[in-house]
């Protein structure tokens, strides 16, 4: 329990450079009745009442007690199901009169009264799920279902949250209540009252939320609304504190980049395009070469990175400096071009001076359109021009909308629906996202009901058979402990924590299966990524056809079940355009941006499969029901007809086109038949971004797409993985704000919600993005909450050996297991042996055997190394590592590749930094020496690296001392650069990168900012000591 005391507005608590606060311990004491006969104590089996008062960082201060319950041998719980519970601290309510006297002379003991001024107390994490197995179920019985006090039969806890006035004996000198309190000990009239409150704390940046450019534009120029970072706050008092937070971190995150596009738009630069340069170039697609000035790349190169990153569209603006216009006169599609003397024709006709030069590839568009004109301008003067800079953040900030009280049904109130239980659950979800508890929801006291008044539900099917079919994808120790976890899920929520390696997201798709049996089978997935959400629709097609096979196994033809329609969607002109490209369409010259679209499960996917096209495989009678309805859609007119012989290669491309325009199918006639299969599906996944549509307050709702359409009309449940990777609004965009039932998985020690503006700073040294601390992910914040989470606690992917230097370094408190076919005597962990053996024996390095039955990382300690650090972006490159990785990785493929036919697939180079990253693609790309890894997937940054597993994985960290560890020294980036791999894992790097920083186990990064490195500093030293770390000499040549 606690109650404010608001906090007292000092210098920089809101505008300042650093937060201001104080506070103090809690304090053990005895809660009283008004004649002073104890309620509640520490010596009442267990049960602990504290008086505290805390005055945290840009919080609300406040002053009241909480309860502390026995909860046993927290293994004990999980074992029965319950699962973990993460506590966090409470926060605020209302104002009250605080009195101290003291009471005898024996003693020293103080009488603590606290009278409340209006209203109940606020209860902070009341109604939260609990267990204790081990010795107190009467606990269960007083919280959740408002029994009598065990050890006080005449009260209950619905009696206590009902008082207006409590006493607490206090035990202590008096200078713990001085301590304690900041009040004067003397009492020189037998009282000591606290002062009056003051103002209680605000972000200070309004009550608006809806998306406003001006709004935001004056709030990022304006000097009163700068300092320092706002602390992270895992609790709000209210729903405009919790809208505030989320919002304005991701509008804080773009309004620089904003900014930078704006006056970027506005520079009018030189540009020519040499036509003996352009000679091999298709159509109208042109290199445009562009003249700037010496700040260019420092003032703009990092906005333009983000965009680029972020995939918006670029446009060259040209500009007739003769004519009698300063507007544009010409808008086309744009690409630029960030290595072009590493492209012909540039490399061999003329040196592209990169300080004063920039390449834009440009496609002159033969007809005019809405975004593009200017059809046979040839341009001397430019512009560029990122079109719609805001797109993500408008998005963004309307999911955030979704959390006030205003905000209408999202999705749409169906008409099955209650409405008084869709209202209930609006009120829940708010109060779950707010992280303060569930006191409102709880029973009168003169009810008699429940205290704790949350949904639960159990996702355990009735059909016992398919609960075992679905059991078996569960290991075996597990499932008596999982089966008690799914059987009462509090709000419909299931939260997944795990390490890599330990099944996450198969444990995720086992629950979303149980999920869809029994609410509704109709599912939704989504992750932070297009790898994570392509990587949870396979894994959910197949464990799901595995159960279904397994359930239908010996069942009559009659009682069998069909194979779920899993649908992974795309956007509908990137679907379209990947479907054309797939079938051979002649390529048309234009610039587009990289697209993401991969066949697997698309609806083209399945187009393909009806059509019986080669590109896919067979259909089988489990496909009967959705083939018969695609064919009868396609089939049967002179469009789909004709479709259908150029998908089965009856016709050639030219051939197709001479058909003419009325009888071949056209984008809308193909988006018909998409919108077919997205409403056969039982389970679409999308990311967050295609889920966007106006909710309005009233008239029909309008979806932009089918994915949008099966969302907000059949959904029926949620499923996210990689939920420690996003941020809350990508949660709200596909959960909406019903309460739908809801499965979450991720691991909180990887990598954490994306902020790239995390260390920007204006000109006067205040920070671009106040609420970058409060970037917490949505499955952070609901284990902060205190809600049961499951953990996966055996480890299926790495060799046995492999994650015991993570586990030691981050997950010491799970107690974790190898599943047997981790041993690495198994027959598919060979290459895992024959590499240990080759580095200690030809690979030339004096390396200790790992201990007997485990294999163990390797760092390579290139010693000497030289890093060269872009002044701009900070980024670094070091060639002497690269060199040193590549060569023993070819030298191995070289000495194996007979033995393991697709072993060069079986390998990752990754790499902290982009530069690096750029270098390793650009050797393997120029040198011969390495042209036996070709065929090796590209070399990926660590952030690029979660859904890109390998056998095999080398880890370039290209620092040195000098440079200190840099991004490494982020402790969830190191702990995914050590779990990437399943068999092997070589670090190359300079040890001396670790020892240049300081003492006390921090460093200062390239943003001026001191970082721990005690977790970097640590693995070093372990890998020293098991004699795993050989140098070797820094060499280029």
């Amino acid at each position: 329990m606690s109650q404010t005391l608001p906090l007292r507005q000092g210098p920089g608590q809101t505008k300042g450079s650093k937060p201001w606060m104080y506070g103090s311990k809690a304090c053990e004491c005895v809660l009283m009745t008004p004649d002073l006969q104890a309620i509640l104590c520490g010596l009442i089996r267990g049960v602990k009442v504290e008086l505290c008062r805390r005055m945290p960082k840009d919080r609300t201060a406040s002053t009241g007690f909480r309860i502390r319950l026995p909860r046993g041998d927290t293994l004990r719980n999980e074992e029965a199901g319950h699962g973990i519970t993460f506590e966090m601290i409470p926060g605020p309510a209302d104002s009250y009169d605080l009195k101290l006297a003291p009471y005898g002379t024996d003693k020293p003991v103080f009488i603590a009264t606290i009278a409340l001024r209006a209203g109940p107390c606020a209860i902070e994490g009341g109604g939260l799920p609990f267990a204790n197995v081990c010795d107190r179920e009467d606990l269960l019985g007083m919280l959740e279902n408002n029994q009598p006090l065990a050890f006080r039969p005449e009260s209950r806890l619905s009696d206590i949250m009902a008082m207006d006035t409590f006493q607490f004996a206090v035990v202590g000198p008096p200078c713990k209540i001085e301590r304690q309190f900041g009040l004067p000990t003397n009492f020189p009239n037998g009282v000591a009252e606290v002062p009056p409150p003051m103002k209680s704390f605000d972000y200070g940046f309004g009550s608006e939320f809806d998306f406003d450019e001006d709004r935001y534009a004056q709030q990022y120029h304006d000097q009163e609304l700068r300092g320092h970072q706002f602390a992270p706050a895992y609790q709000h008092p209210t729903d405009a504190d919790f809208c505030t937070a989320i919002s304005q971190v991701v509008v804080q995150d773009i309004w620089w980049v904003v900014d930078k596009a704006e006056h970027l738009a506005k520079q009018r630069l030189s540009a020519y395009a040499d036509w003996s340069v352009l000679a091999g170039c298709e159509g109208d697609t042109y290199y445009f070469v562009i003249q700037v000035p010496e700040t260019f790349h420092a003032t703009y190169q990092p906005a333009i990175d983000r965009l680029i990153k972020d995939q918006v569209d670029l446009f060259l603006l040209a500009f007739d400096i003769d004519g009698p216009t300063s507007e544009p006169v010409a808008r086309w599609d744009a690409k630029l071009i960030e290595h072009p003397n590493t492209l012909e024709p540039f490399a061999s006709v003329q040196e592209i001076d990169l300080d004063r030069e920039i390449v834009v590839l440009a496609h002159r568009p033969k007809t005019d359109g809405r975004k593009h004109f200017g059809t046979e301008f040839q341009p001397n003067c430019v512009s560029l021009q990122f079109d719609d800079v805001l797109q993500e953040a408008r998005r963004a900030v309307d999911a955030c909308q979704r959390t006030l009280p205003s905000a209408p049904f999202c999705p749409p109130k169906r008409p099955v629906q209650d409405l008084e239980l869709l209202e209930h659950n609006q009120r829940v979800q708010r109060a779950l996202l707010r992280g303060c508890g569930f006191d409102e929801f709880r029973a009168r006291p003169d009810s008699g009901g429940r205290v704790n008044a949350l949904p639960r539900l159990s996702f355990v099917p009735g059909d016992k058979r398919l609960w075992s079919c679905l059991l078996e994808e569960v290991i075996k120790e597990d499932r008596e402990r999982y089966a008690a976890h799914l059987a009462q899920t509090p709000c419909g929520l299931v939260l997944v924590c795990a390490p890599p390696g330990t099944g996450k997201t198969s444990i995720l798709v086992v629950s979303s299966l149980a999920m869809w049996f029994t609410q509704g089978m109709k599912l939704f997935g989504s992750g932070p990524s297009h790898a994570a959400v392509s990587n949870f629709a396979d894994r959910f097609d197949t464990i799901a056809r595995r159960v279904i096979a397994r359930y239908n196994k010996g069942l009559e033809e009659a009682k069998q079940q069909s194979n779920l329609v899993v649908v992974r969607g795309y956007h509908l002109q990137e679907e379209y355009t990947g479907l054309m490209s797939l079938l051979g369409e002649p390529s048309k010259p234009k610039v587009a941006r990289p697209s993401r679209w991969a066949l697997p499960l698309t609806p083209s996917f399945y187009i393909l499969l009806a059509l019986g096209s080669g590109e896919v495989r067979p259909s089988t009678k489990e496909d009967a029901r959705l083939v018969g309805r695609i064919q009868r859609a396609i089939l049967g007119n002179p469009r789909g007809d004709n479709f259908a012989k150029l998908v089965r290669k009856e016709i050639t491309w030219s051939e197709y086109y001479a058909l003419g325009e009325e009888v071949t199918p056209d984008y809308r006639f193909m988006c018909k038949l998409f919108d077919i299969v997205v409403s056969q599906a039982a389970a679409v996944f999308t990311t967050p971004s295609l889920v966007q549509v106006g909710i309005p307050k009233d008239g029909d709702t309008k979806y932009n797409s089918p994915y949008t359409r099966f969302w907000g009309e059949y959904s029926t449940c949620v499923a996210m993985d990689e939920a420690a990777n996003m941020h809350v609004h990508d949660l709200l965009q596909v959960w909406g704000n019903t309460l739908r039932p809801l499965c979450l998985a991720g691991d909180d020690k990887q990598l954490l919600p994306t902020v790239m503006s995390a260390n920007e700073k204006h000109g006067d040294g205040t920070y671009v993005n106040r609420f970058a601390k409060n970037a917490i992910s949505p499955l952070a914040r609901l284990m902060a909450h205190g809600l049961p989470v499951w953990r996966q606690r055996f480890q299926f992917r790495m060799d046995k050996g492999m994650f015991d230097l993570a586990q030691e370094l981050f997950y010491e408190e799970i107690p974790l297991t190898y599943a047997p076919l981790c041993n690495v005597d198994a027959e598919d962990r060979e290459l895992g042996r024959v590499f240990e053996k080759w580095v200690r024996t030809h690979a030339g390095f004096k390396l200790s055997p790992p201990r007997p039955g485990r294999h163990a990382p390797i760092f390579i300690n290139v010693a000497g190394s030289t890093v060269v650090t872009d002044e701009i972006t900070k980024s670094k490159q070091c060639l002497d590592q690269c060199v040193v990785a590549l060569r023993v990785l070819a030298k191995f493929v070289r000495a194996h590749e007979r033995q393991f036919g697709d072993l060069v697939r079986r390998v990752a180079v990754l790499a902290p930094y982009k530069a690096n990253v750029e270098l390793v693609n650009e050797l393997l790309r120029t040198r011969s020496e390495y042209d036996v890894l070709k065929g090796m997937d590209r070399c990926r940054t660590i952030d690029g690296s979660q859904g890109h597993e390998a056998d095999i994985v080398f880890l370039i960290f290209g620092t040195n001392g000098k440079t200190g560890p840099g991004f490494t020294s982020n402790s969830n980036r190191l702990c995914v650069s050590l779990t990437r791999m399943r068999s092997v894992l070589v670090l190359v790097g300079e040890m001396d990168a670790v020892a240049s920083g300081r003492k006390d186990g921090k460093v200062v990064g390239e943003d001026g900012i001191y970082r721990k490195t005690r977790k970097l500093g640590d693995m070093c030293q372990m890998l020293r000591d098991d004699g795993r770390v050989a140098t070797v000499p820094a060499s280029t040549s």
